[in-house]
């Protein structure tokens, strides 16, 4: 039995009809075939947008409206760590598991990445660590970090000491270079970034 050709379906025709490029079956077969493409990349292409992870510009704009989180300055970086974190807080329930799986969320890491325990003072929350990648290449400064973090704990519930890793380190033999550790260039696309360790107690 004869193979169905999708690419180039005037080859389904019989010899009866003509099929070379000057002819109307060949012209509104290939109209057919390439809307059909242009129709399956379009379902493709929303499936990705779907995932807030894939969404950019005004598809982010619409996640932004759909979870009131306002846009103003943010780059679409940022901008999606905003509105992942308003998700996140809509599903952190004030249990410690369901924090760490709402910074996984929004960090794209793996829980097990992520060091929170009860502080020594009642009602207070202690990181022991955090991957900072994701936020530092959005922009985000530790203020802006402690928010985030904040705003996925319960009422009543403080930040009071944290550590956040940083990535720079110095090289153990000379001339090493490494771009993702080393000294950052001018626009800050390449190299490490510095950590952070406070007490607020």
């Amino acid at each position: 039995m004869k193979e169905f050709a999708y690419k180039n379906p005037e080859y389904n025709l019989s010899d009866a009809f003509r099929k070379t490029g000057d002819s109307n079956n060949y012209k509104l077969l290939r109209i057919n075939a390439e809307s059909k493409t242009e129709i399956e990349q379009a379902f493709n292409d929303l499936n990705d947008l779907l995932d807030i992870n894939n969404a950019y510009g005004v598809y982010l704009d619409l996640y932004g409206e759909m979870f009131n989180v306002k846009r103003g300055q943010s780059d679409d970086n940022k901008y999606r760590i905003l509105i992942k974190s308003k998700i996140g807080q809509n599903f952190a329930d004030g249990r410690h598991d369901k924090i760490v799986e709402a910074l996984a969320f929004i960090l794209q890491c793996e829980k097990s990445e992520i060091k929170l325990k009860n502080g020594s003072v009642t009602g207070s929350v202690v990181l022991d660590d955090i991957p900072l990648n994701v936020l530092i290449t959005a922009g985000f400064d530790a203020n802006d970090v402690n928010a985030l973090i904040a705003g996925l704990l319960p009422v009543g519930v403080t930040l009071t000491s944290f550590v956040y890793s940083g990535t720079f380190e110095f090289g153990t033999t000379e001339n090493e270079q490494n771009p993702e550790k080393g000294f950052a260039n001018a626009d800050g696309s390449i190299g490490g970034y510095l950590g952070l360790i406070e007490n607020k107690i």
